[in-house]
Order: structure tokens, then sequence, then C-alpha cells
């Protein structure tokens, strides 16, 4: 069914994140970068994709301007002649100046910041708040909706916005990768009956090097014991995804879409 103000008609939108980057300094330390760009594995997913996407009719594409998406938006469409678009308001999070936080505060932020994310102004780290990243994001996307000079769009955006967008989406199902439940010990006393039957999807790799592949059971088994229905899948790789993984979370939202 059609949201209020939206067009009718069937749109199909292909929703990416940019392929890997590193904001690593090769002396060490960390380089947070509007421009930084993908990294040689980045590289290697947007082209896998150019295969997987290569038959669809794409008749527009969008960017959201920062380096990344662009890159990875010029190797998925390479050979083909397709309008893009520049959307700056699907940016990413935006984060205050972190030149001056450690490595370790930095960790603890990326880490940590998100548990504050339902609280009155509450900003990721220092800068842009929750509140106003969705104000942002989801009237941007339904810009794109609204228009009638499309049937296929494909989407380069980012992690958080894309969160963000399929969340306003879907209102079904909660999909986590490679992360873990920070505030377990609190669920049972903030959990609510609204969304006691939530669906939810969970990806680790074994090899995990920043979230534990312990962390991520142990998500699993507090879910499970607080009656959450979970999906749990765990993959042969590192603080990744992979082809398996996605074609897993692909089969499991078809499904509880499906049913919701």
């Amino acid at each position: 069914m059609p949201r209020a103000g939206l067009p009718r008609g069937r749109k199909r939108i292909y929703l990416m994140r940019h392929g890997e980057v590193t904001y690593q300094r090769p002396e060490g330390g960390t380089l947070f970068s509007t421009e930084v760009h993908l990294t040689e594995e980045g590289v290697a997913q947007a082209r896998l994709m150019r295969e997987l996407l290569g038959d669809v009719p794409f008749d527009l594409a969008v960017h959201t301007g920062l380096a990344r998406t662009r890159q990875t938006l010029g190797l998925v469409l390479e050979g083909r002649e397709v309008p893009v678009q520049e959307v700056h308001d699907l940016r990413e999070l935006q984060a205050a100046s972190i030149d001056h936080l450690s490595d370790e505060r930095l960790d603890a932020e990326f880490t940590y910041g998100l548990e504050r994310a339902a609280e009155p102004g509450a900003r990721f780290p220092g800068g842009e708040s929750f509140a106003d990243f969705k104000a942002r994001v989801v009237p941007a996307f339904e810009g794109l909706l609204r228009r009638s000079d499309w049937s296929t769009a494909l989407v380069v955006a980012h992690g958080g916005t894309n969160a963000v967008l399929l969340a306003w989406v879907t209102r079904g199902g909660l999909a986590g990768l490679s992360g873990y439940l920070p505030l377990a010990a609190t669920l049972e006393n903030e959990r609510s009956a609204a969304n006691a039957d939530v669906p939810v999807f969970l990806g680790h790799g074994r090899s995990d090097p920043v979230v534990p592949y312990a962390a991520g059971v142990a998500t699993r088994d507090a879910l499970r014991a607080s009656g959450y229905p979970v999906e749990w899948h765990e993959y042969p790789m590192p603080h990744s995804v992979c082809m398996e993984e996605i074609q897993d979370l692909q089969r499991w939202m078809v499904r509880v879409l499906g049913e919701r």
C-alpha cells in the first residue's frame, strides 16, 4: 500500500552501502575523512555487485556526494548509461570534530554511542542528533519516491542511513550484522510488549576481531531467552559481510515482510 502523499505505481529500489573503506592511517591512529576511498576489498565488492546487478534495468542512480559512494556507484554501473544524481541529505550520521579524541575514546564512542540514541538530544559523538539524522534522511528518501521519472533505482549510501531507511520502510524485523547487545543486563526491564514478537536476524563472523564471536552468541542467547524469535547465522569471515550472509538476509527479509 502506498504511503500517504506518495504516487501510486510500482517502484523498485536497490539500496546499497558503499564498499569497504579504512580510516586507519598507515603510520597508526585513526583519520576520519569525507573523501576516504575504497580499499582493494571495497573495489572487489563493488565489482561483484556489478556482476550481480548487470541485468537490472536501472533508470536512476543515486549517491550521497561522498567519494566512497561515488566510487562504488561508478564501479557498479561501469559501462552503462544511467542518469546519476547526488542526494546530499542521504549522507551518513555526522559526528563533531574528533581529532582531539584518543583511539580508546573513539572505540568507546563507536561501541557504546548508540546506547543513548533514543534519549532526547542524543548525538553521535557530539555532532548530529539521532533525531535530526532521521529527520534529514527520511524526507530525502520520500523525495525520491515522489518522483515519476524512474521505476528502478540504485541508491548507494551508508550503513547508518540504510538502517534508518529500512526501519522506516519495513517497520518489521530487526537485522544485526556483526553486532551485539550492549545492554543485555537491562533487557528484561526495558523490553516492551509492543515489540515482543519482532523477528530478529543475526549474522556474525567466527573470526571477527572487532566484535568477538562470543559477544554475538551471547546476544543471540539473551534475545532467545527473552522470547524473541531469533534466526542465527555464522560465517567463516572477520568483521565484514559475505555473499552467503547477504543471501541469507535476503531470504529472511522476503519471508518476514511477507508474513507481516
